[in-house]
């Protein structure tokens, strides 16, 4: 594994040699190492935290099939529920396929049979944290097109809505009671607090959002709720 990859990597492992053994193999990669060895002590550490907090490094979860207690696929369920995206390697003694199945099925990264092979280990953890640091730079670009949304008028969401729809400006002013003049300046507000330099980057950053996952199951903006089922059609590039 290259020494630049950086990251922490949390193991849920009721074994305390293999906690060991995975803290030494890591550890030479340069890589932090938490251990936990029941999956509820670890949904008590983190069922709170927010994924990317305090610009905390990438991480991932090397997670133990047959736990005492909540087992390695529960836990990997409650994650998701709560809408932790950490990327999650499964370890297991046991080649019982249904384990494995059940597991990637359900989102899994990887799935490792015991004793882990360290050149195995360490390509699966790399996979992992670069998978989670492009999650966290998609969530960061996403919070961010959220947040110019916010600074559009009620009326500079409305046109926007029918823009990325493939509306001319026409048919928007029509459809609103406005002057296309009018149309045309909010358009021109739009794309500058979108920080969009073409219609299509507009759309991209609509797409972006409409995307966004909303696990917290919070209700979205209103703006971003109008956006919600925009569609862009080939016409709008008449726009």
């Amino acid at each position: 594994m290259p020494q630049n990859i950086e990251g922490t990597v949390y193991c849920v492992d009721r074994d305390r040699v293999t906690q060991a053994r995975l803290a030494q193999l890591l550890s030479a990669q340069g890589l932090g190492c938490k251990t936990f060895a029941s999956a509820e002590s670890f949904l008590d550490s983190h069922s709170h935290a927010p994924p990317d907090a305090h610009g905390s490094p990438p991480g991932c979860l090397l997670l133990e099939v047959e736990l005492p207690g909540m087992s390695g696929l529960d836990l990997q369920a409650a994650l998701a529920a709560e809408g932790n995206t950490l990327p999650i390697i499964f370890l297991s003694s046991t080649t019982d396929l249904r384990a494995p199945i059940a597991a990637l099925k359900a989102g899994a990264l990887d799935f490792l049979l015991k004793p882990m092979e360290a050149g195995s280990l360490a390509d699966a953890v790399r996979n992992a944290l670069a998978l989670d640091a492009r999650n966290r730079q998609v969530r960061l670009l996403r919070a961010q097109i959220l947040a110019r949304m916010g600074e559009l008028t009620e009326r500079e969401a409305q046109v926007m809505a029918f823009v990325v729809r493939g509306h001319t400006s026409k048919e928007i002013a029509q459809t609103l009671c406005i002057s296309p003049r009018t149309v045309e300046v909010h358009r021109k507000n739009r794309f500058s607090k979108m920080r969009a330099a073409s219609l299509a980057g507009l759309v991209e950053q609509v797409i972006q959002v409409r995307e966004m996952p909303d696990a917290a199951g919070r209700a979205r903006s209103a703006v971003s709720g109008q956006l919600r089922d925009s569609t862009y059609l080939t016409r709008a590039g008449n726009v």
